[in-house]
């Protein structure tokens, strides 16, 4: 916003975000660029029927959780006057981004990355014990840097956790590939174990956002007395539609390994949402575990 505010350029900001009525500003006031998270972009496009409402769109950054391949698929069809720019960090540190030139590529495996760390950036994949693991494996993200935060406010515990040995420990799952393209996996907390098999909720969201009917979904781990955790998908469903496990399980179990389909599907009115945009997963545990 800042860099805005120095190219004399206009902020426009809703209280509370509202799909329809972001269109509406869209058209009414021109707006050239946005700052969406995934689940906020995903609400958008429901909203836009004829893309001529949204042609002032030149950039649309999105950042703050993974981005689903079909829903950048959406956007980058339902959208085709905006270049898209990924952007991945946290308030702690930011790591890299996917430049607006390779969203081009609908389809390619590339729109699954986060980008490319940004010059100044040191980034490791490192295991449990902190060694570097290869090209294709997944561990956690560590980053150096020296725009990294020096920690947190009265909280030196926190603090020690998180920068070990010089390096912020992001608590992200995730892999290179050869082009030193990043992946960003799932974070660490969500990271379901089921049968003693990771199983990582993006990827099946993935799946389950797929399924005809379903409106958004949220992937969590709960318990079970047999493989520890169990695969839950928890859903919202589109007006007029009905979606069933068995046809969320057909999805994507044509889509990947049999551990990672879900054992159980829960429906619900509304997904639990951060101010951040994030889908409030702690909650939503929360909330399943006590049905």
């Amino acid at each position: 916003i800042a860099g805005l505010h120095a190219r004399g350029g206009t902020v426009v900001l809703q209280q509370t975000f509202d799909p329809a009525e972001a269109v509406r500003v869209i058209r009414e006031e021109r707006i050239t660029v946005l700052h969406l998270a995934p689940v906020m972009l995903d609400a958008l496009l429901d909203e836009v029927i004829d893309p001529q409402e949204v042609e002032s769109l030149k950039t649309i950054i999105y950042s703050a959780a993974p981005m689903s391949l079909g829903i950048l698929e959406r956007a980058l069809a339902r959208i085709p006057s905006a270049g898209f720019l990924n952007l991945y960090g946290q308030t702690e540190v930011i790591v890299s981004g996917l430049p607006r030139e390779l969203h081009t590529v609908s389809g390619s495996e590339v729109l699954g990355s986060v980008g490319f760390p940004f010059p100044g950036f040191r980034v490791r994949i490192v295991s449990d014990d902190g060694a570097d693991l290869p090209v294709g494996q997944t561990g956690e993200i560590v980053v150096q840097s020296n725009s990294c935060f020096r920690g947190y406010w009265d909280d030196h515990a926190s603090t020690l956790t998180t920068l070990r040995d010089g390096w912020c420990h992001t608590g992200d799952i995730g892999r290179f590939d050869e082009r030193g393209l990043l992946y960003l996996v799932d974070r660490k907390k969500d990271v379901i174990i089921t049968g003693g098999e990771n199983v990582y909720s993006p990827e099946v969201e993935d799946a389950v956002s797929r399924v005809e009917g379903v409106a958004a979904c949220a992937v969590i781990g709960t318990p079970d007395d047999k493989w520890g955790e169990t695969v839950c998908a928890v859903v919202t469903v589109k007006p007029g539609s009905s979606v069933t496990l068995e046809t969320v399980q057909a999805c994507v179990r044509a889509r990947m390994a049999a551990y990672k389909v879900p054992r159980r599907l829960v429906i619900v009115d509304q997904l639990p949402i951060l101010a951040s945009g994030k889908i409030d997963k702690k909650r939503l545990r929360a909330d399943i575990a006590r049905r």
